[in-house]
This record gives structure tokens, sequence and C-alpha cells, in this order.
């Protein structure tokens, strides 16, 4: 019941079931935690003495069978916060070596939804506008929803703006136009639609296949980013061309 995300917080699978059943028993011996896990008694005590060094579990001291209760389940709340401490602690020099890596020219692919939210995260830090060509109805997928409220939010902040040439068949930029004041939008014409998007800002090229339908993507989604800037000068001159006759929304 808990143990999948449990182990998503660092917790080896045995400790994590050890931990589950733990507060099912209140307190319980090594063969109790046996019994109830199936693990073997031998297990059982390299995980126990590992949980008690993390301040998971404690020995009840004076018990006749070493008997174990387990820690308040905030423990596990403080652990994240001392994680996220120590992370903040060395995320600026982790930044300054990623931004030297990424100012290479180069080719990425990311991929599915993990790797598109890289993109958008990768748009807040250059902090510079972003020009499409044929955008679709991603950013509604069920999927980016939360996501995407929360990097409008920041881009809002950051004055950041998009400059949108919508595909024919996105069915929802009106809404997008009208919640989110930074977007400025035009149409391409319906003989020209398609199932890729085309994103330009800073010095990224920016080319995703995402075969969407109304407000669902279908398949992968799979994102290839070219770090050019002199390609990303050329690709912002067509789009100029495109916008200039385009629909106006």
């Amino acid at each position: 019941m808990y143990a999948e995300t449990l182990q998503e917080l660092g917790l080896s699978p045995n400790e994590a079931r050890i931990y589950e059943a733990l507060l099912e028993l209140g307190e319980a011996t090594v063969s109790d935690l046996s019994t109830r896990t199936n693990i073997h008694r031998r297990n059982i005590y390299d995980a126990i003495n590992r949980m008690v060094e993390k301040g998971l579990a404690t020995p009840i001291v004076g018990s006749k069978d070493s008997k174990y209760i387990p820690v308040q389940p905030g423990k596990f709340l403080e652990m994240v916060e001392e994680k996220k401490t120590r992370l903040e602690a060395i995320l600026p020099e982790m930044q300054d070596l990623f931004e030297k890596r990424k100012g290479e020219e180069g080719i990425y692919i990311l991929r599915g939804v993990e790797g598109y939210k890289n993109l958008l995260r990768d748009v807040l830090q250059k902090k510079e506008n972003t020009y499409s060509i044929g955008a679709n109805d991603l950013w509604v997928d069920p999927r980016l929803k939360t996501f995407v409220k929360g990097f409008m939010e920041e881009t809002r902040k950051s004055n950041i703006k998009f400059y949108v040439l919508w595909d024919s068949t996105a069915k929802q930029q009106e809404k997008l136009i009208k919640k989110y004041p930074n977007i400025a939008s035009r149409f391409l014409p319906t003989k020209y639609k398609s199932a890729a998007e085309i994103h330009i800002y800073a010095d990224r090229v920016v080319i995703i296949q995402t075969g969407g339908k109304f407000e669902k993507i279908e398949g992968p989604i799979t994102v290839f980013m070219i770090v050019s800037q002199r390609l990303a000068d050329s690709y912002k001159q067509w789009w100029q061309f495109m916008w200039d006759n385009a629909k106006k929304s």
C-alpha cells in the first residue's frame, strides 16, 4: 500500500515492506516481520539494522525478543527537506557546469512527457521569447495541465512571451489565449496541417513529433532539440515570413 512510495523516497524494497509491516503491527519481532512480509529472517536483520541507523525504526529496550516499533511517518518529510537543503547548496555550481556544457552546438533528443517538461524548464532558464510554427493542443494534454499552469505563471513573472502560429487542428487555442495574456496568436491555413511542431527560442530550434488529437496526445512525444545560434536565427527569419502572412486571431 505504501511500500512503492517509500521506495521512491529512497528506501530499499525490504525496508519499505518492513516499515509498512511495523505500521500495521505497531510493534514486532524479527520473526513477526518475516512472517508478515515473507522476507527471510537474515534479510530482516540486515534491513532493520539499517532502518535503526536511519532513524526509521526503534528497538524496544528491555524487550525479551528484540521488538521494534516504527518512527512517526512525519520523519519522511524531514528526510525530504534535508535532501532538498543539501541539493540547494550544490545547485548553483551544478547549474554553472550545465550551462557550460549546453553552450556547445549539438542535437539532443528528449522523450516522453518528462522530456517535454525538461524542454519547458529550459525555456524558463533561457528567459527569452519563443516563436512557434504549427503548435497543437499539447499543453492541454491531461498529463501536462498541472505542470503547464505553473510553467505559464513563471513565464509571466519572467516576461517571456510566446508568438504562436497555430496548426489548424488545434482546438483549445482560444482557451489558452484568453487564459494567458503573454501568448500572441496567428493561424496556419488548413491545408498546411501537420503532426509536428517547431519552436525557436534563444539558440534553440526544437522540433516536436506529437501525433496529437483534440485534448490528447496519441503515441509517444519525441522532442528534437538543435542547439545552434545560426540555425535558430535562420528559422526565426522563416517564422517571421509566415507570421507576416498568417491570419490574425
